[in-house]
């Protein structure tokens, strides 16, 4: 079941860090370089593919100008 649980989660942060860099018309390569990962590391995590570290969660939101309680509260909802 953490399984699931931690699927669930990996693919809501997925379609959230997907969705905010579409709308802000933010290239995957200009948002992977200004969080220090790779094209190809921020496709798996938007794509539901990679378990991004925490570090990497928080610079994603920072650079998107989200809000790390509304992405939170948005993930636990997905659950």
């Amino acid at each position: 079941r953490s399984a699931m649980r931690k699927d669930r989660w990996i693919y809501v942060l997925g379609d959230q860090i997907r969705t905010a860099r579409r709308a802000q018309h933010i290239g995957q390569a200009v948002l992977a370089a200004d969080v220090g990962i790779t094209p190809m590391g921020l496709r798996l995590i938007e794509y539901n593919q990679s378990d991004p570290a925490w570090s990497t969660v928080v610079e994603l939101a920072h650079r998107l100008g989200l809000s790390l309680d509304a992405l939170a509260a948005r993930m636990e909802g997905g659950l």
